[in-house]
């Protein structure tokens, strides 16, 4: 199976799989019968993902990265560019409790659990 997200003006809009085992076939097929931009993701069969991270609706396609990027979660947060994922600007306290972001400290708040 070959998956593919389609990209209107860097948003993923939607994500299809096609059902030809060969990844060829099937960006054939998608160019043949579907409009629009579509890019090419999923997991290849060494297990790695392709274009750095799977697509969700909303989020990006950087072209220049040739990655997925998900929407920011939060305002101070970083992309980190070897993942293209978000970080927030502190660690998570590595501990036994539970906690939030806070965007309004920028940093993480203790969840008391009952």
């Amino acid at each position: 199976m070959a998956q593919f997200a389609r990209v209107v003006q860097h948003i993923v809009t939607e994500v299809i799989i096609t059902s030809d085992d060969a990844p060829d076939k099937g960006a054939s097929w998608v160019k043949a019968n579907l409009s629009g931009t579509w890019v090419q993701c999923g997991i290849d069969d060494s297990g790695n993902t392709i274009r750095k991270n799977l697509p969700v609706i909303d989020g990006t396609y950087d072209k220049a990265r040739d990655a997925f990027i998900e929407p920011k979660p939060f305002e101070s947060w970083l992309l980190a560019e070897d993942t293209c994922q978000w970080k927030p600007p502190h660690e998570r306290p590595n501990d036994n409790n539970v906690y939030e972001w806070n965007e309004e400290i920028v940093d993480w708040t203790l969840v008391e659990v009952e």
